[in-house]
């Protein structure tokens, strides 16, 4: 009897130590699993910032092609390609909804302008120069001037070509001679196209400002804003290019 005791004693011993090792087994295998699975977890997070970080420059560099592109279309020169970039990805809806005021409230000037010559044509005291507003220009430099200061871009004045300078935003605006407002073209074009770089359809949103492509309120601004009749109360310039 005591033998069998003894023996009934053994087996639970070992039963009892095959469930201590089953269960360090367990334990130790849960452990390195939690290991392998931290270990994979970390693995997955550093291809995913690999990926991301690949993502972005190649978008970066996809950005900076497309700036490339306008600073040869438009003769202009981007300041901080960087900024610009970080702004349009960190708060593109910033950005656009700047441009849509800006162009709101210059195509309201654009009409006023028009709309009161047209209502006041023959009224000398308050029109210069065949009868039209030169501040009709004045609202078309002052766009492009805002528009080149949200996109972060200087205009590049050519050889030969006269320019506006806008005295209270010390910026350089080109004339084209053949078509003096085309500038206001030229500042949609270029807002369109880098704000089209965030939102694919905004070329079917039709934003842009309004061009009354009338020679008489250029003339107007042009004799207006002369050298010769620069003052101290003056905000433009009409620089013409030297022969």
């Amino acid at each position: 009897m005591l033998l069998g005791y003894f023996t009934i004693e053994e087996v639970k011993i070992v039963l009892q130590a095959d469930s201590a090792i089953e269960t360090v087994a367990i334990i130790l295998t849960a452990f390195f699993t939690l290991l392998a699975a931290n270990a994979a977890r970390k693995s997955a997070m550093v291809s995913q910032k690999q990926l991301e970080a690949n993502l972005n420059s190649f978008e970066q560099e996809r950005f900076n092609r497309l700036l490339d592109s306008l600073e040869k279309a438009h003769n202009i020169t981007f300041l901080t390609r960087g900024s610009l970039y970080s702004k349009l990805c960190n708060d593109i809806e910033a950005k656009l909804k700047h441009y849509k005021s800006l162009e709101k409230e210059t195509n309201k000037r654009v009409k006023k302008i028009i709309d009161f010559d047209n209502n006041q044509r023959n009224s000398s005291d308050v029109f210069c120069n065949n009868g039209k507003d030169s501040d009709l220009f004045k609202v078309y430099f002052e766009y492009a001037c805002e528009i080149s200061l949200l996109f972060e871009f200087d205009y590049i004045v050519l050889s030969g070509n006269d320019f506006v300078k806008v005295l209270s935003k010390g910026s350089n605006i080109p004339i084209y001679n053949l078509e003096p407002d085309r500038i206001v073209y030229v500042a949609d074009a270029i807002a369109n196209e880098i704000l089209g770089f965030n939102i694919i359809d905004i070329h079917l949103k039709g934003y842009g400002v309004g061009r009354k492509g009338d020679f008489d309120y250029f003339e107007a601004f042009k004799i207006e804003n002369a050298v010769e009749k620069l003052d101290s109360e003056k905000r433009y310039q009409y620089i013409e290019a030297k022969e």
